[in-house]
């Protein structure tokens, strides 16, 4: 009986914990701390090591990934005296060293060379003085090659590159920041959607990675929400996709009254009579991206309806061609004709060990009366 019982505790362990048995178990990186006194036993062809010198260490990590190769990841903080708006910087220093020599000065040499200077041309730019002025971050990460980070665990976050030496990026969450976005992206001023998005809302969080430019209407939530989101890839910015209430006209967004239209007029009867364009607090809706094409693209388009006096809603969807015409008008969701799933399906899952272990039982017995 014991040795039944051994058996199937090991059936039963294998089918429900089936990676632990049987998955190869992931090797990690050969990594490990090394002490600053670490750095004296580098060769230094170049001297590179001379700029960290007054910098404080604290901590040095190796990694090796070959057989002569092998990075060396330091975590410095550079002298106060290097800023003169009294932010305090994390620097992260990756040397490649080939047979225990550093290999890659060149790139030390362009980054931390003029350091001095890089964080100069940082804490002289505007937008990083009206950043730092309203939140009071004094923190700085330069983890990233060639970019400074104010804040980059928080909410509030700003990237700066050092080559372009200019904001790349951000997301704001703080008003008094979303207040003065066209100061860190004036070319939303020429946006006449920017100047209608905020026009019905309180905007509560903008983001900007370089080519894309997003305004959220949540702030704990941006997805839950409206929200619109810009293409600034070409000269002329474009409106990429948006999702925003029907309750509002829309000027600057015309596809959005031609998509009503066509529905009403093409799909909302006969079996679709019961329906209505969704103009309420819930399931009301229009929802746009680009579906093929460029200049201008194609557009799909999502339109959310209350049907049966909102007792239950449908969203229907059609391409919109640049030249007004339209094809694939459909209805493409109905949540009272979406399939529930099986009552047994849930129960077939959990029944098969059951019956795996009935059938090793089974398979057991006969060996042992064999």
């Amino acid at each position: 009986m014991r040795t039944l019982l051994l058996f199937l505790f090991v059936v039963l362990l294998s089918l429900g914990w089936p990676s632990r048995v049987w998955a190869t178990p992931p090797q990690p990186p050969d990594c490990h701390d090394e002490t600053p006194a670490y750095l004296a036993t580098i060769t230094d062809p170049a001297d590179v090591l001379e700029y960290f010198h007054s910098w404080q260490v604290q901590s040095v990590r190796v990694c090796k990934s070959g057989d002569t190769d092998v990075e060396a990841i330091l975590q410095y903080v550079p002298p106060a005296t290097y800023s003169s708006a009294g932010l305090k910087y994390h620097a992260t220093v990756r040397l490649a060293l080939q047979n225990n020599a550093i290999s890659n000065s060149e790139q030390l040499q362009q980054l931390y060379g003029n350091y001095r200077t890089h964080i100069a041309a940082f804490e002289n730019d505007p937008n990083i003085k009206r950043f730092i002025q309203i939140t009071g971050f004094t923190d700085v990460d330069n983890s990233e090659v060639g970019k400074f980070q104010i804040n980059p665990t928080g909410r509030d976050r700003l990237t700066f590159s050092i080559a372009a030496n200019t904001v790349t990026a951000f997301i704001f969450v703080d008003p008094r920041l979303i207040k003065n976005l066209a100061a860190f992206v004036p070319i939303v001023q020429r946006i006449p959607q920017v100047a209608e998005f905020d026009q019905h809302y309180p905007i509560g969080y903008a983001r900007f990675d370089g080519t894309r430019f997003y305004l959220y209407k949540e702030s704990e939530c941006p997805d839950c929400g409206d929200y619109i989101i810009f293409d600034l890839s070409q000269a002329t910015p474009r409106v990429g996709s948006y999702r925003l209430s029907n309750k509002y006209g829309w000027e600057t967004l015309p596809e959005i009254a031609q998509a009503h239209r066509i529905a009403e007029k093409n799909l909302l009867q006969g079996e679709l009579s019961n329906c209505v364009i969704g103009r309420g607090d819930m399931h009301a809706y229009t929802a746009v991206n680009d579906y093929r094409g460029i200049n201008p693209p194609d557009r799909q388009i999502t339109v959310a309806l209350n049907c049966d006096d909102g007792s239950h809603w449908k969203d229907v969807a059609l391409v919109l061609h640049p030249d007004g015409t339209y094809d694939h008008l459909r209805v493409e969701f109905d949540n009272q004709a979406a399939p529930a799933p099986s009552p047994g399906s849930n129960a077939r899952c959990t029944l098969i060990p059951f019956g795996l272990v009935a059938a090793s039982v089974y398979v057991w017995r006969k060996r042992k009366s064999a």
